[in-house]
């Protein structure tokens, strides 16, 4: 019986139209898919979300914070793409981040991949999402991508942006992010995770 195909989520924490942090995760995705996984690029920029203000009820948020922890709970795996700010991860995607809960991310895998202008390429950002994918019970993949410098090596192909088409990037560059979510053993885990059966918070 063949193993059913894994969905990996893409989700750069960037709003910019030409945004080194979603290149990124284009690439690690094409790595993915490479791997046997069907892949999907969750851009936060088509979700109006609101900052997160602890509601007392799911009923308080607008639809955009259901779809979007809807596309989330589909996936068997996910890849968190950040840019650096100030030794941290973006406010964009904290903010996402704290507006989704268990099911989009208990037992899942998880894989990391930064950016930033700087020559440590994001690693304290990734730090960081290890403890709130820890907070939120998923399991964050050891290999992770980090990307120093990135506006020197990645870039919009004539007459296409980042956002909506393929980049150019050094091979070197484009093998270490793809690495991140190219190995059998991290798309085979999304695998068996989609075949696995869910527990009550994932099935909700």
């Amino acid at each position: 019986m063949p193993k059913p195909q894994p969905r990996i989520a893409g989700l750069p924490g960037s709003l910019r139209k030409q945004s080194c942090t979603r290149a990124a995760v284009r690439i690690a995705l094409e790595g993915a898919a490479h791997a046997g996984a069907a892949t999907e690029l969750v851009d936060l920029s088509d979700f109006d979300l609101p900052l997160c203000a602890g509601m007392d009820s799911d009923f308080d948020y607008p639809e955009s914070v259901m779809k979007l922890r809807e596309v989330l709970k589909r996936a068997d795996g996910i890849i968190l793409g950040t840019p650096e700010y100030h030794g941290s991860y973006s406010g964009v995607l904290k903010n996402a981040l704290d507006l989704m809960a268990f099911p989009q991310f208990e037992l899942k895998m998880v894989g990391l991949v930064s950016v930033s202008g700087g020559a440590m390429g994001g690693l304290e950002a990734m730090t960081g999402l290890r403890a709130v994918c820890r907070s939120l019970h998923a399991w964050v993949v050891p290999n992770q991508a980090a990307v120093p410098s990135a506006h020197k090596h990645f870039g919009p192909t004539k007459n296409q942006t980042a956002r909506s088409g393929t980049v150019n990037a050094p091979w070197a560059i484009r093998s270490r992010v793809s690495r991140c979510c190219t190995q059998k053993r991290w798309v085979n885990c999304c695998a068996s995770n989609c075949a696995a059966p869910r527990t009550p918070a994932q099935a909700e």
